[in-house]
């Protein structure tokens, strides 16, 4: 499996290295990546930006603890959630030339997920704002956990 991970990251880095980014960014690499192909990439769109705005939600823990947390809130970490799901669902899969396209497309929007996590203002978080964050990162953490141990 490692070898399969190797190969497709080499021939993902000959690809981004053959073909300049062009202004737009990275998201339009994929666009021409796709042409060259002639592969349509379907994508879920941009991760959103969190916030805390809206009414408040209850939102019930596996503890049965329940949490009164921002809608928006809950909203963008259970985009964020989803995401690592179509993250774990690839890597757990085998890898083709098709899946190469999909593992840079992945990999970048892993980045951008990343970026956007790191832009969160804990000070904007209550309590509650905070337990669910918390909850939803260790739900996440987990099921990478779990894909690690099935790669390796």
């Amino acid at each position: 499996m490692m070898r399969k991970v190797i190969s497709m990251f080499l021939v993902m880095a000959l690809l981004i290295a053959a073909v300049p980014a062009p202004a737009e960014g990275f998201g339009s690499l994929f666009g021409i990546l796709s042409g060259i192909l002639g592969e349509e990439q379907e994508t879920e769109g941009d991760l959103p930006e969190i916030t805390f705005t809206g009414k408040r939600v209850k939102v019930v823990l596996d503890s049965g603890r329940t949490l009164k947390v921002h809608e928006d809130f809950k909203a963008a970490m259970d985009a964020y959630e989803a995401f690592f799901d179509e993250y774990v669902a690839f890597m757990s899969s085998a890898g083709s030339l098709t899946d190469v396209l999909r593992y840079t497309e992945m990999t970048l929007r892993y980045a951008e997920a990343m970026e956007k996590l790191d832009k969160l203002d804990e000070s904007d978080m209550d309590t509650d704002d905070s337990l669910y964050f918390t909850w939803v990162m260790l739900k996440i953490e987990e099921k990478l956990l779990k894909t690690l141990g099935s790669i390796y």
